[in-house]
């Protein structure tokens, strides 16, 4: 697990371009937000490939629903 310190993140910045529909159509991702639809998109069994939060305590549960595989960061 790693922790995010800056905005200036290449994995940050690479998030943030998903934004903009044309690039979450480029890279085929898209961004959620929040425990209730992090848990739910993992239950639909949508694949998750990053997983970003900034307080342990509140994402415990979806941690425990991903997959080994995700990239989990932090920002704390």
């Amino acid at each position: 697990m790693d922790c995010i310190t800056s905005v200036q993140n290449a994995l940050v910045k690479e998030c943030c371009k998903l934004k903009n529909a044309a690039n979450r159509r480029t890279a085929g991702l898209f961004l959620i937000e929040g425990v209730k639809l992090c848990k739910e998109a993992i239950i639909s069994g949508i694949q998750i490939k990053y997983c970003f939060w900034s307080k342990r305590e509140a994402v415990r549960e979806v941690l425990d629903l991903c997959d080994p595989s995700v990239l989990i960061q932090t920002t704390d």
